[in-house]
């Protein structure tokens, strides 16, 4: 639910909520060591963003992570500057954006988790795995969810200037 956008906020018990980040969609492939990240067209995007080499230290390998990778400007996802970083291409500039302004890894689901395709599993258990697999903290941010109350996370993404919510 995007926020001015058709349609409206709705409140349903049976439904988890979490903000929308805006930024580019990720999936990031976590092994004893190493971290690569493939963007939406699978593409290899790792040595675009080498600060999150960072964030293998913060998860029980192998394990695969769907995420967002966001900038944050004010405490906000910042859309045109992760989307600048996307199109460098230059190692020096990309090391000097790193630690300028770093990008974050939002992780909102787990793929794959102590040795097995968690994708047909169910959304809640999911989560559960995701939030004992991986350790939050540095560049690594794991999304919250908010079961049944829609319209308040909605409100709160609007009164914040955020670009929404997804409802699950």
């Amino acid at each position: 639910m995007l926020i001015g956008a058709s349609g409206a906020p709705f409140d349903a018990d049976d439904y988890l909520y979490e903000l929308k980040f805006d930024g580019i969609r990720c999936v990031a492939y976590i092994e004893e060591g190493r971290v690569q990240l493939r963007n939406k067209r699978a593409l290899d995007v790792t040595q675009t963003y080498p600060e999150l080499a960072s964030i293998v230290q913060q998860a029980k390998p192998p394990c695969i992570l769907d995420g967002e990778l966001v900038i944050f400007r004010d405490g906000r996802p910042a859309f045109a500057d992760i989307q600048r970083r996307a199109l460098m291409t230059d190692p020096f500039r990309i090391s000097l954006a790193a630690q300028k302004v770093p990008a974050y890894f939002v992780a909102f689901d787990i793929l794959f988790a102590q040795g097995m395709d968690t994708m047909h599993r169910p959304l809640h258990e999911r989560k559960a795995m995701l939030f004992e697999t991986v350790k939050e903290g540095n560049l690594l941010i794991l999304s919250r969810v908010i079961e049944g109350k829609g319209k308040a996370l909605y409100a709160l993404a609007e009164q914040q200037q955020l670009e929404g919510i997804v409802a699950k």
